[in-house]
């Protein structure tokens, strides 16, 4: 039995402008997908794409075929070993045959006749299935009581005839499906290129737009990660001219002990020596994440990866420098430079080896338009990084930076320190302060919104803080409209009910037509993780535009071991009145050694309220 999962909507506008539709089914053998054709008025004919984009070489013969609204049923037969074959070069041929009665269209009076196309390679035992396939169309004909046997259609003979906005609906559909069954998005993929050349051509620059040698699992991993490197190295293939992003993680290499992994020596030396020429072949990468473990990388390691990345014309991104422990003297990121994006997140006991290095690449961005900077200093001898630190090297050069989205972690944000640097924000619309040390923190972030608003004219559209309760931010937040983004935090118990109620009832309503993304709550959060009141989730749904809702709640655990999903029960209840929503995210508050019992008792809520009320919405 093959059952259609749903006609996408998506695919409606493609059906006017092309005469085609896309079906996306289910069996027991692989996903498949059919793409119909209006080839005459009332009649469609149906191409099933199931054949070498499938993970096993399984057959299916349609015996029946019905249509619905909104669900297709196929019984199938599945043909095995006798008519297995290779992928083949060529187009295939096509056997069409008249596959059912004539089915009533939904609404209407008019019936349409269906006829399907089966897939099907040339082989040497083609004759036989030909014969088999004829028999069972003759079957058919007399269940509808149709007068031809077999009917042949001109269209649809090759796949490279297929536009390229359907073939590009067809890869969305496929990579997209979330069944673990069909293993993973770029598996399904790297089968769908078999179709033809067509496909290939069109999925290459989607499978290998990124590439991640992460060498987590020293076996798999790190076999894989190689034969990357070494396919780069010697230029064996230009696949990885599509190659768009980065990311590198070496930690759990090098930190992995001979004796526990017979080669991995040699496997080190390799990556080490072999890093700064696999980088440089991937001469159109725009982005790159880069985990860097001074405590175990080799020095040689991260200086290969800095100056391979200062080689390449078009990067413009660092989306992740992550630095786990204090760099050594030779660390250096002077080969970088011009990047419009930058986020780094350190953590070390002393970060006078590298503090000056980042400031450094800062001033050597002229175009950087979003900073992103998280500290972790567990040292209480080493001073604080501040605005002042960070800055230092761009009001040296006397350059203006127009930052338009800011966000510092563990960094200390004085009101007057920003003010200070206030050039180079004048075209922020985004502004997230966690962790800030300062003494003044508790008002310091709505001070250096009031500094923004009244002296700037600036309005923000996107704000994250950990100190919600400041009467200043409450005050900038509920003097106008437009914010897209709001992450609401708690540091302490300061916050009480009626901030959290003022939020809710007030502020929300007031962003209520451009809000699209809302995050509240902590783990130091009380007040937030209790189910809001009837007026506050009154507040919380006139957010008609909002996409992702994030929300921590109490866990009651007697009540969760016994499978109750009241409190998720609320929850999906708030989103089926958030018609764009696309996630709701809810996480426990304090509470992780019964976190798989949490995660099983959402889905199974989530499971029926899909099922019973349709929601569509994704749930974490």
């Amino acid at each position: 039995m093959c059952m259609l999962l749903d006609r996408f909507p998506s695919a409606k506008s493609l059906v006017k402008r092309s005469g085609y539709s896309v079906y996306l089914l289910k069996s027991a053998f692989a996903p498949i997908i059919v793409i119909g054709k209006n080839e005459v008025e009332g009649v469609e004919s149906f191409r099933v794409l199931s054949n070498k984009a499938a993970p096993y070489r399984s057959h299916l013969v349609f015996q029946t075929l019905s249509i619905s609204v909104s669900r297709l049923v196929i019984q199938g037969v599945a043909f095995t070993s006798d008519i297995a074959t290779q992928a083949q070069d060529v187009e295939p041929p096509y056997l069409s045959f008249t596959s059912g009665p004539y089915i009533h269209e939904a609404g209407t009076n008019t019936k349409r006749q269906i006829l399907v196309r089966f897939y099907h390679t040339a082989i040497p035992s083609a004759s036989r299935s030909l014969r088999r396939l004829t028999s069972m169309a003759k079957s058919l004909r007399k269940l509808a009581g149709m007068s031809n046997s077999l009917r042949t259609l001109t269209g649809m003979t090759s796949f490279h005839g297929l536009p390229v906005e359907i073939i590009l609906h067809i890869i969305d559909i496929y990579g997209s499906m979330s069944d673990v069954a069909y293993s993973t998005s770029k598996d399904r993929l790297c089968k769908l290129r078999l179709v033809s050349k067509q496909f290939n051509a069109i999925i290459c620059p989607i499978l290998f737009a990124s590439l991640r040698l992460d060498f987590e699992d020293t076996q798999s991993g790190c076999s894989r990660c190689c034969e990357i490197i070494a396919a780069l190295t010697s230029r064996s293939t230009n696949v990885f001219e599509h190659t768009k992003r980065l990311f590198i993680s070496t930690r759990q290499l090098y930190w992995t002990e001979e004796y526990q992994n017979r080669g991995i020596s040699r496997t080190k030396v390799f990556v080490a020596d072999k890093i700064h020429d696999a980088i440089m072949m991937l001469k159109n990468l725009t982005a790159i994440e880069y985990m860097y473990s001074p405590q175990h990388d080799p020095e040689q390691l991260a200086i290969g990866v800095i100056r391979a990345l200062g080689t390449l014309p078009l990067i413009e991104s660092f989306d992740n420098l992550r630095i786990f422990s204090n760099p050594p003297p030779s660390f250096t990121l002077k080969p970088i430079s011009n990047f419009t994006t930058l986020r780094v997140h350190w953590s070390w006991d002393n970060s006078n080896n590298c503090l000056p290095e980042i400031a450094s690449l800062l001033a050597r961005c002229p175009q950087l338009t979003e900073v992103y900077l998280r500290s972790e200093s567990y040292s209480t001898d080493n001073p604080d990084t501040s605005l002042n630190d960070i800055f230092a090297e761009v009001n040296k050069s006397e350059r203006v930076l127009k930052l338009k989205k800011l966000g510092l972690c563990g960094v200390v944000v004085d009101p007057d320190d920003f003010e200070a640097h206030i050039r180079h924000f004048r075209d922020l619309t985004f502004l997230g302060i966690t962790n800030n040390s300062s003494s003044k923190a508790y008002t310091a972030f709505g001070a250096t919104c009031n500094i923004l608003q009244q002296r700037n004219d600036i309005y923000l559209k996107g704000i994250v803080t950990d100190l919600s309760g400041d009467p200043l931010l409450l005050s900038y937040l509920s003097s106008y409209s437009g914010l897209t983004q709001l992450c609401l935090g708690l540091q302490d118990s300061k916050d009480d009910f009626d901030v959290v109620n003022q939020i809710y009832t007030q502020i929300l309503p007031k962003h209520s037509k451009t809000l699209e993304h809302i995050q509240l709550g902590s783990v130091r959060s009380q007040i937030w993780c209790q189910i809001p009141t009837e007026e506050q989730i009154a507040g919380l749904v006139k957010c008609q535009q909002l996409k992702v809702l994030k929300v921590r709640s109490f866990v009651d655990e007697r009540r969760l071991k016994q499978h109750d999903g009241t409190i998720f029960e609320t929850w999906y209840e708030i989103g089926l009145q958030l018609p764009s929503l696309a996630l709701l995210h809810i996480t426990p508050k304090d509470v992780f050694y019964f976190e798989r019992l949490w995660n099983d008792v959402k889905e199974m809520v989530a499971e029926r309220y899909r099922k019973d009320r349709g929601m569509k919405f994704r749930v974490e």
